[in-house]
């Protein structure tokens, strides 16, 4: 406080009045300076003295009272939202994830889009694409919030338009949606967001998503022997092979013919092999293979015709 004495009087004396910042964190200090002018006026006689005090701003206004008008914002908050993709590949041949190959998207709870992420590749919104250190990872661009509250989010996995059933080329996606809910609090008043997340609504349930994409193929090819008595090794014949019914009916489809592609002739005989043939369903497939042609320089072709069965199934093993 201040201290006057009997000397004082008859003075004014004027006092620059301001708000010491205390530096506590979020908090923006008023910075104003005001004028408090204090006036002695006399003696009581009785111990005291008789003061007046005014106020005024650095114009020189009076004003009624001195008001310094702190306020406080805490520092926002970034949360990235993450899921994994798994391929469970069930196939004869070799199938890994590759990054890229999937694509993921995430919704607000109004249903607008915010963003659209492939696994093992993150691309910022500046089109910056990053590979991730496992092509499992699905990373979403991270979220900044400003404000305490909760937010509720859906992510999926986006099918392509022309797959039936969830299922194209081999691949059977997964049609899962899985919801974030992120908490927003302040209850600290430290000046800083915290933020709280939880995946499909489990309480403590910060493992991100797995979204399980089954991968089904199997290869095979066709083999037969065919046989030439003549002197020429170098002698090529043509086969097609071309699928067929349950009643081995040809099913006369001009690009559903399979290539065959013939062996040279080592002691009359040689080896006419199909190129691969990839089924991407179990089921039973059938096939009629002929020798196409006609009766050239004294070789007759074979009218015999060979019938195939192949049986794919699924050994989830």
């Amino acid at each position: 406080g201040l201290n006057f004495t009997q000397e004082d009087v008859g003075n004014t004396y004027t006092i620059l009045l301001k708000q010491v910042n205390g530096g506590l964190p979020g908090i923006t200090y008023d910075t104003y300076i005001y004028n408090v002018h204090i006036a002695v006026l006399a003696d009581n006689g009785d111990g005291t003295l008789q003061i007046e005090r005014t106020y005024a701003d650095l114009s020189g206004n009076t004003i009624d009272e001195v008001v310094f008008s702190n306020s406080y914002e805490a520092k926002s908050v970034d949360v990235g939202i993450m899921a994994t993709q798994s391929l469970v590949a069930i196939t004869n041949t070799d199938r890994e994830l590759q990054p890229g190959e999937f694509e993921f998207v995430l919704h607000d709870a109004s249903g607008s889009e915010l963003d659209r992420q492939t696994n093992g590749i993150f691309e910022d919104s500046d089109g910056t694409k990053t590979e991730l250190d496992d092509p499992s990872k699905v990373k979403f661009e991270n979220i900044e919030y400003k404000a305490v509250g909760d937010y509720i989010y859906s992510v999926s996995e986006i099918v392509p338009e022309d797959a039936e059933e969830n299922k194209l080329d081999g691949v059977e996606y997964d049609g899962t949606t899985h919801y974030v809910q992120v908490h927003i609090t302040d209850h600290k008043f430290d000046g800083q967001l915290d933020a709280d997340y939880t995946y499909d609504n489990v309480e403590g349930n910060t493992t991100a998503p797995v979204f399980t994409n089954t991968f089904f193929s199997a290869e095979a090819t066709v083999s037969f022997d065919t046989y030439y008595y003549g002197t020429d090794t170098e002698r090529t014949f043509d086969f097609l092979m071309m699928p067929a019914t349950e009643n081995f009916r040809l099913i006369t489809v001009r690009t559903s013919a399979i290539q065959l592609t013939q062996g040279s002739f080592k002691d009359h005989v040689a080896e006419v092999v199909s190129e691969p043939i990839v089924y991407t369903e179990p089921g039973t497939y059938r096939y009629v293979i002929f020798e196409q042609g006609r009766n050239l320089r004294g070789v007759s072709p074979d009218v015999a015709w060979i019938l195939v069965t192949v049986q794919v199934s699924k050994d989830e093993s």
